[in-house]
């Protein structure tokens, strides 16, 4: 039951990623794709945060099937996923993407520095 709840919790998660990055910007949006404080402003920096994004989602989506279908490599595919939404909430950082931080820095940490993962599979 465990490993459905966390399965879909990797799906939804990576979906919220395309939601948020693939909205179209306005001027009273609380940060923009197009602008990042280490890339800049324009089009280069928005296809840069589309791209990881639709990465992240991607491999946050093959990550959530994998667990459910109880292939291993699911771990590793969940530890790319959170460090490439992670990589794209720190190039783009605005106080709004906190918890999408906070999120990605704790799975890292579970599927990397406890035994956790592999008790979910077991």
């Amino acid at each position: 039951m465990w490993e459905f709840v966390f399965a879909a919790f990797l799906v939804i998660h990576g979906l919220v990623h395309l939601t948020v990055w693939l909205a179209p910007a306005t001027v009273d949006a609380p940060f923009r794709a197009d602008h990042s404080w280490l890339l800049g402003s324009g089009e280069t920096p928005h296809r840069v945060s589309v791209t990881l994004a639709v990465s992240a989602a991607a491999v946050f989506v093959a990550a959530g099937i994998a667990l459910l279908f109880g292939a291993a490599f699911w771990v590793p595919l969940a530890v790319t996923a959170s460090a490439i939404g992670l990589m794209v909430a720190m190039l783009y950082f605005n106080p709004w993407l906190m918890l999408d931080i906070g999120i990605n820095a704790g799975l890292l940490y579970v599927l990397l520095a406890t035994d956790w993962a592999e008790t979910l599979a077991a």
